[in-house]
């Protein structure tokens, strides 16, 4: 008979991290994979994060320098919304991405996973002058919930 609570990774996860953390890390890193599996992302410049479970307002964040399908669950970097880094990490984050998802985390306390990619037709609807048109049945689904913003280049000041 198996232990139902055994959970794949589970065995190989570092004493630094609780079952909670550890798990949330595989799944970010999963999540990392898919992303970079569906040609949504931009070498390095793109980012994913998740909180991590419990009291502390911590998230998980793709280290600056990595590929998306170099990320790990033991890499990823934890940080609080101010952009400190919790704990020991390897990498730095990236001011830009962290400037973004942590006002994110601070603001939306019920954002648990926050996703910044690029995706082809996203990028092509970015480059019209009215944005997206809701002339059509799958463009009216999003009428009333999307936001625009001049692009002010690479932003690291909420």
């Amino acid at each position: 008979m198996t232990d139902p609570s055994f959970t794949a990774g589970a065995a190989l996860r570092p004493n630094r991290f609780t079952p909670e953390e550890w798990a949330a890390r595989i799944q970010l890193a999963a999540a990392y994979r898919i992303v970079d599996y569906l040609g949504w992302g931009e070498l390095i410049y793109n980012h994913i994060s998740l909180r991590v479970p419990g009291a502390e307002p911590h998230f998980l964040i793709n280290p600056f320098g990595l590929h998306y399908s170099e990320v790990r669950a033991s890499n990823l970097v934890k940080v609080d919304v101010k952009g400190n880094i919790i704990g020991h990490s390897d990498w730095p984050i990236n001011p830009a991405g962290f400037t973004f998802h942590g006002k994110i985390h601070e603001q939306v306390v019920d954002a648990h996973c926050v996703m910044h990619v690029h995706t082809t037709p996203t990028m092509a609807v970015c480059c019209l002058d009215d944005g997206l048109s809701y002339t059509n049945f799958y463009a009216a689904q999003l009428f009333g919930k999307v936001a625009y913003h001049e692009f002010e280049g690479i932003t690291v000041h909420a």
